[in-house]
Formats: structure tokens, sequence, C-alpha cells
């Protein structure tokens, strides 16, 4: 063009502002017309595309009062300019915002009737913003007469229509069909929108999984076509989905697709007049070809690219998902939290969010499958910062699981791990897991709070309330249970009494633990639960010294009745050692008893000797089961010595009877003390058969200060009875064993002054005094710190044994 005609041209193009500027200054400043008139002036304005000046005439007409929110026409105008403003770049969370203004404007016009003559626009421009707003149902149903009313947006309608029926949850296949039906059917269609028939009907196709069917469709589309490029994503499409949705194809069919899948995406995206938008997406599914194919240095590049493009795009924060699982895979944990938090945060509102690659439900799932990794590779803070993360874009409530569920898996691997044996380190330990559970109870009682109308509140208290029990903050858990039985399903109870009455037993509560135990076992008794209640029923009855109300919960559970339980069940096996711990109680409490109440008449203190002894014998074939069935139970050790003192305490019985009845003759005497002399025989095997199982088992056992202590047992056990037994010179080697092996601590006194026992029963009286001088000796080297040991382990306190050795010196 010569310059003259520029000039010409250039002269041209300004006195149009010229005159166009003096049009709206006009308008805008009055000119006589009235709000009507400006708002056709407006509504002409848009139809020439001059969307901004008519946005400000509804403005100023609103700013000035001349118009009302019941007009029609300003609605229109209003709705029409602001989406008008904002369709070039859709991928931002604030002009999306700015659609949903526009969206309330046009469906405010649609009420009130759109103006005359622009019936077909409204419902066009209002479908069209509900589509670009993921209004599916809706948009599909104001598009529906589009083809009618504004024929030139037939095409676009259509198409708009099918996609909103394709990417409803679930699809809706019969309504897609019928739309492409009946846009197929009108006659005298160009050749570009039969092309666009043909990719929205491979597009259906590929919603049906017919993958053939989808490349016959696009394989009409000519290179030259306006939709070619379309067509091209839509192969790459198929192709990968074809290729990895299990479709029963072989290794090399699958590269082959995928192989085609990555040439026809890259060229796409090089191709020089492919469309921004389509070649951002072309970007995203090289990488998704990349990683299927496992170039996943190639993929992470890939990804990343698409991901900074247009980062608030549903191409990047796709994108992001896969290169985060990535960074996952490959073990890069720290990049991975940063490229989440970037992804994140350019979501800004999760209902805003374009869904065409990766639906909400699966983005969620994705994350908290990226958190389940991070806790399974023990990186739970980082599981936590993720937590923190989901917050910026989903509901709160998410963020409150995933780090509740941290917390407590946490806790648990914690509890797990091997400490030193020193208690220094396991308080340590104990204290950790503490601390998480306290933490993860916390945030399970924040997730009830933010779900409390929800189906899952009473769940949420029960997660909370189990982790203040680990915790040990009873009294919160006591709280949430109190909640919680009030909401639970009736079904759903037992499992609240029986954590009430567990935290009861735990605070030493007994009786207020019978309470909610007995509810559970009496209100559902059918329940799996009440075996339990009864088990921690008999156990709060035996602290209360209630022996036969305990025997008779935990009988009902060994009964072998249909409806009872089987001895491979641990709350079968847990009861049978109950109900032994409570027959000896029994038994035990009996001689006590007899010791208390010397004067009690022949024929009765040989009755409750009898019954005593029965109870020892009752729990020793108790036991004997238990010890037989039961190896690798942790009370394995402790059942055998209990079988030990049965057959000890069982003794007494003959001995005391001889004792008591002075008349009886000398043959039932022998035969007396021929029984006591048996069951103690067999005690004495019992304590060295069990010290010489442990001694042989100890470096795989795991509870070394509870083995020491029965170790310890077993050697004053087996020494007792020796001196029981009046095998005076092996009670005396057996009681030095024992100072041996505790010198220097409060058990050596115990030992020392049995021992000296024993050689005053040999005549050996000095012997007996040298000894008796050196447990004075002993007492006198025993450190300070084992003052609050004297009561646990022997009869008397410091000061009391010394007032005890002082008074035996003065033996005769």
């Amino acid at each position: 063009m010569s310059k003259r005609k520029l000039l010409i041209a250039g002269g041209l193009s300004g006195l149009t502002l010229i005159g166009f500027g003096l049009l709206f200054a006009s308008i805008v400043g009055g000119g006589g017309l009235g709000a009507s008139e400006k708002l056709k002036v407006a509504m002409s304005l848009l139809d020439e595309g001059r969307w901004d000046v008519a946005g400000r005439i509804a403005r100023d007409l609103e700013t000035a009062g001349l118009v009302t929110k019941e007009n029609a026409a300003w609605q229109y105008v209003q709705g029409v300019a602001k989406l008008k403003s904002v369709e070039d770049n859709l991928d931002t969370p604030k002009n999306r915002r700015v659609l949903l203004d526009a969206t309330e404007h046009l469906q405010k016009a649609d009420t009130l009737g759109f103006p005359t003559g622009y019936i077909g626009k409204g419902k066009y421009f209002l479908g069209w913003c509900q589509f670009h707003t993921y209004h599916w149902e809706q948009s599909a149903q104001q598009l529906a007469q589009v083809d009618r009313l504004w024929p030139e947006k037939r095409g676009e309608a259509f198409r708009m229509q099918v996609e909103s029926q394709l990417r409803r949850s679930p699809p809706d296949l019969p309504a897609a069909e019928a739309t492409v039906a009946a846009w197929r059917a009108i006659p005298g269609m160009s050749s570009a929108e039969l092309d666009r028939i043909s990719l929205v009907q491979a597009q259906l196709a590929f919603a049906k999984h017919q993958p053939e069917a989808c490349e016959e469709l696009l394989a009409n589309i000519l290179s030259e076509s306006p939709e070619s490029h379309h067509a091209s994503l839509w192969r790459t499409r198929w192709r990968l989905s074809h290729a990895t949705e299990g479709t029963g194809l072989s290794a090399d069919q699958r590269a082959t697709l995928l192989q085609e899948a990555a040439d026809i995406a890259s060229k796409l995206k090089v191709a020089a007049d492919t469309p921004a938008d389509l070649r951002r997406q072309a970007s995203y599914l090289s990488g998704k070809v990349l990683r299927q194919q496992k170039q996943l240095e190639g993929a992470l590049s890939t990804f990343s690219g698409a991901r900074q493009s247009s980062p608030q795009s549903a191409e990047a924060i796709a994108a992001g998902i896969e290169e985060v699982e990535i960074l996952v895979e490959t073990g890069d944990l720290e990049e991975s939290l940063s490229t989440l938090h970037y992804i994140l945060r350019n979501i800004d509102d999760l209902q805003l969010y374009n869904e065409l690659w990766m639906p909400v439900p699966e983005f969620r799932a994705r994350l908290l499958e990226i958190g389940s990794k991070f806790r399974g590779a023990g990186e739970f803070e980082k599981a936590i910062a993720l937590a923190d993360l989901m917050a910026l874009a989903f509901p709160l409530a998410d963020s409150v699981r995933l780090q509740a569920e941290a917390l407590e898996q946490w806790a648990d691997v914690l509890a797990s791990r091997p400490t030193d044996a020193d208690s220094a380190s396991q308080a340590t330990q104990r204290e950790a897991v503490r601390a998480k559970h306290h933490a993860a109870a916390v945030q399970y009682t924040r997730l009830a709070q933010l779900e409390l109308r929800s189906n899952d509140y009473p769940d949420n208290l029960w997660l909370a309330l189990t982790n203040f029990q680990q915790a040990g903050d009873l009294d919160r858990a006591n709280q949430l249970l109190t909640d919680y039985l009030r909401h639970e399903d009736r079904n759903k109870r037992p499992r609240g009494y029986l954590a009430l009455g567990k935290n009861f037993i735990n605070a030493a509560r007994w009786q207020s633990a019978i309470d909610p135990l007995e509810r559970c076992r009496i209100e559902h008794p059918t329940h799996p639960i009440s075996f339990e209640a009864r088990l921690l029923a008999a156990k709060a009855h035996l602290e209360l010294n209630e022996l036969e109300q305990a025997i008779e919960l935990l009988n009902e559970n060994l009964s072998g009745s249909a409806t009872a339980l089987r001895p491979t069940s641990d709350i079968w096996r847990d009861s049978l050692y109950q109900l032994a711990l409570t027959v000896f109680r029994q038994g035990d409490e009996i001689l006590l008893d007899l010791r208390l109440n010397p004067s009690l008449e022949l024929d009765a203190v040989q009755s409750r000797l009898e019954t005593s002894q029965a109870k020892f014998i009752e729990v020793v074939d108790l036991l004997g089961g238990f010890v037989t069935r039961y190896p690798d139970d942790p009370r394995h050790f402790d059942a055998m010595y209990l079988i030990a003192k049965c057959h000890r305490g069982a003794a007494e019985t003959p001995q005391k009877i001889a004792l008591a009845n002075t008349a009886i003759v000398e043959t039932a005497r022998r035969k007396l003390m021929q029984q006591r002399r048996q069951l103690l025989e067999q005690a004495l095997e019992d304590f060295r058969s069990l010290r010489q199982t442990i001694a042989q088992r100890q470096e795989s056992l795991t509870l070394p200060e509870q083995t020491a202590a029965l170790i310890r047992n077993c050697y004053f056990g087996e020494a007792d009875t020796l001196y029981e037994l009046g095998r005076w010179e092996e009670a005396i080697t057996a009681y030095q064993n024992v100072a041996s092996r505790f010198l220097n601590k409060p058990e050596s006194l115990e030992a020392l002054l049995q021992m000296a026992q024993c050689h005053r029963k040999l005549g050996q009286d000095q012997v007996a005094q040298r000894i008796l001088a050196q447990a004075e000796q002993v007492l006198a080297r025993i450190p300070p710190e084992f003052d609050n040991h004297f009561i646990s382990l022997t009869r008397t306190t410091r000061g009391g044994w010394s007032d005890l050795l002082g008074s035996l010196r003065t033996w005769d």
C-alpha cells in the first residue's frame, strides 16, 4: 500500500474513532436518550463487539439510578459485557468468578424475559456461561433451542450441548446421541459443520470405549479443516486411553499405540497454526505418553513445562499431579511438596476448577494416595505438610483427616520401634507415642466438629476417643464417649460401652466400670463385644473382691455353649487365665482368713482348708491346659509360676488339718504328711523347671524386668519349698544362691535370714549368728536409692529390718 493510501486510511480511522467518541459522549452525557434507548444502543454495541462501551453504559445507568435490577435489558447487557470481557482467558479463577457473575445477570434476564429479538442470543450466552462454569445439565437445557432461535451459533451450541451431556457424572450417552442425531438431520450444512459433527461423534465413541469408531470418524476430518487440530488431539487421547485401560492388548500393541500417540502429539505441539490451548493440551498428553513409556525424566520435563505455561489451566493442574507422582515414585519428596504447593495455590476455588482432565473425586483420591505414600515411607512430617497444603483448595475436613491419620500412624510406628533396654529410652519412646496419639485425637475431634451433621460424625468421635485413650487422657475420652453413645447407631453402641468400661478400669474406678460393661452385656447379649465386656467386668469384680460374680461371668465365656467363645479366641484364652487368677484368690483368701481367725471350730477349719486346697488344685487344672495350649502366650511363664504356687499353697491344707486336730490318729496324720510332702515335691519341681526354662530362653525374651522378677521368685520359691520339706542343707545352698544373685539389694536380706533359720534347725546357732551379723552389714551397704523397694520386695522397711536383725541377734 502506498504512503498516500496509508495516510488516507489512517485519517478515516481517526475520523471514525472521533465520531464514535462523540456518539459515546452523547449517550453517556444524556443526549436526550432515555434509559431504554440507551440500553438498546448498548445491545447494538454488543452485537458489534463493543462490549466495553456497552458495559460502561449499563454501569453508568445503574450508578445514576436510572434502572432497577428488574430490567431484563440491563441484566442482559451486564451479563454479556462481563462474559465478553473474560472469554479469551478462562483459565484464571478470577475470570471464572466474573463468568459466574455474568451467569447471574443472564439468569435474571431469562427469568424476567430476554429483550425482544435477543431471546436466542440470551439463551446462547447463558448456556455458554454455564458450560464454562461446569454446570452441565443447565447448560444443555439452555442451549437446546439455540439452533432455532439463533441459527448463526447453531454449530457451537450443538457442540457444547453434546460435551455437556458427556461431561456429566455419569455421562448421559443417550442424550448425547439424540443431540448428535438432531444436529446431523439439519439439511444443507457446510463441510466445516459436518467436520464439527464428526468431531463430537468421535468424542461420543471415545466415551463409549469404541476406539475403532473414534478413529474412523476422525479420519474423515481433513488436514485443511478448522477442526483438524482438535481431531489430532482426540486421536492422541484415544490411543493413550486404549493403551492403558487394560483392553487385553499385548505389550507390543500397547507400545505401538503409545508411540503413535507420541508422534501425533509432537506434530500438534510444533505446528505453527496450532491454537495455544490445544498446544498446551498436546503437551500434557505427551507427558502422559512418556510416563506410560517409563521415560520418567522426559515426562517430568514435559509435565513441568505444561504446568508452568498456564499455571491455572486444567492441563497445568493435571500435569502437576502427574509430576508430583513421579517425584514421589523417584524419592524426591521435598520437590514433590514444593510442586504441590504450586498446584494447589493456583486452584484458588475448587468450585471453579476445570475437571476436563481430572474430576475432583479423582484429584482428591490422588492427593490422598500421595499422602499415603508419604506415610508408607515414614515421612510423616511431609504427610502433615501435604495435609496443610490441601486446605488451600479442598474442604478443611480433608486436610484435618489427613493430618489425624498421619499422626495416628506415626504413633503406631514409634510404638513398634525397638528401643534400648534402659528405662529412660523406653520412657522417651512412650512419651513420644503418647504425644502423637494426643495430637491425632485433637485432629479427629476437630474433624468430628467439621462434619457434625454427616453420617461419619460418630466414627470420627470414635477415632478421637480411642486416640485419647492411647494418649492416657481418659477424661477427654470419657467426655467424647458420652456424646458418641448419644449419636451412634444401636448396633455400634457396644464398642462405646466397652471403651467406657476400659477407661474406668484403667483409672482404677472399678465400680464405675461395671455399669457400662453390664449395659453392654445385658442390652447386647449376642454381640461379639459382650464377651470382652464380661471379661473386663470380671476383672473389676475381682478388684472389688466380688469373686463369685467374677467367676460367674468368666464361666459364661468359657461355657462351651453354641453362643460362647472357642479356645482359638483371644478372649477365651484371657478368660481362662483370669478365671485361674480369681480362683487362686479364693483359695489364698481362705488361708489368710484362717490365719486371722485362729479360734474357729475344728469342723469349720477343716472344711475351709479342704475348700482352699480344692481351689488351688482347680487352678492347677485350669493353668495346665493354658500352658499346654498356649506356649507362646506372654503369660506362659506366669502361669507356670502360679501352678508352682498352687501346689505349695495346697500343701498347707494337710499340715494345718493335722495341727488343728490333736486327736487325729497316727495313720491319718502320716497320710496327711505324705500328701503334704508330695505337693511340696511337685512345687519344688515346678519352680526348678520354670527357672531352668527361663534361663534357656533368656536371650529371646522381650520383657527383661518381668523375667528378672520371675527368676527371683523361682529362686525364693525353690529355697522356701526346700525349707518346708526340712531339707535344710539344700535350702541353705538355695538361699545362698539368692543372696549372691541379689548382692547388696533388699532381697538378699530375706535370703540371709532364712539361711540363719536353716542353720538353727541344724543346731548350728553360732553359724546362724554370723549370718545375721552378715545381714546387718549387707543392710548397711544397700544404697539409699533402694529404700522404696524394701516394702515391695521384703517383709518390712529398712528401719524395720534394722530392728528385726537386732532382736534376732539376742537368740539364746
